[in-house]
């Protein structure tokens, strides 16, 4: 019986910065899973001082481990807050700023959902698995970095309540319509 087991993490900031982590090194005193809504307490870093025109900045990574046996694969994509990287400017703790840092964490795990969506619903063959699921986790990576670049240019970082609430509509409807794909492990019968 062959068992082949892959650890990736990507770092989305709603700048889109690059970080590999092994899954396991996350505890619940450091990260926040989705499904938990952010507060302000979750913002444990210092404020970097390079990044003068961010009020806030949300440290999210997915991890995923897949593991291959036999003619299954069962995959596991995480959506992670982390608390020791995501910090916020002391005047800039506001509800409508929270909402936006929010959203990066939604659109994040929306991407997730649609990757085991992708997963479950698309045939991955034996002898590909790896580079189909790998193919799988780059797209959806891109996909995300750009949906979160339309949604801070769109708000405006938050600023514009007109357009961050058609986004939070946006992003609560989407959530729903993927909700069939909320759980965090995809198990799947390759071909």
């Amino acid at each position: 019986m062959k068992k082949f087991i892959l650890s990736v993490s990507f770092l989305s900031a709603g700048l889109c910065i690059v970080s590999f982590q092994a899954p396991e090194t996350t505890n619940d005193k450091d990260s926040v899973q989705w499904g938990t809504k952010l507060k302000w307490d979750d913002f444990k870093a210092e404020v970097d001082a390079a990044k003068k025109d961010l009020n806030a900045f949300s440290y999210i990574m997915y991890a995923y481990n897949q593991q291959i046996v036999g003619d299954s694969a069962r995959v596991v994509i995480k959506n992670t807050f982390f608390r020791k990287y995501s910090w916020v400017k002391t005047d800039s703790k506001t509800a409508q700023q929270l909402n936006f840092q929010q959203g990066y964490f939604d659109i994040s795990e929306i991407n997730a959902r649609r990757m085991r969506q992708n997963i479950s619903t698309n045939p991955i063959y034996k002898n590909s698995a790896n580079k189909q699921i790998g193919a799988v986790y780059s797209q959806t990576i891109k996909d995300r970095a750009k949906e979160q670049g339309q949604y801070q240019a769109q708000t405006e970082y938050g600023k514009n309540k007109v357009k961050q609430a058609e986004w939070d509509k946006k992003i609560k409807d989407l959530l729903k319509s993927l909700e069939k794909y909320s759980s965090q492990t995809v198990a799947i019968k390759l071909k």
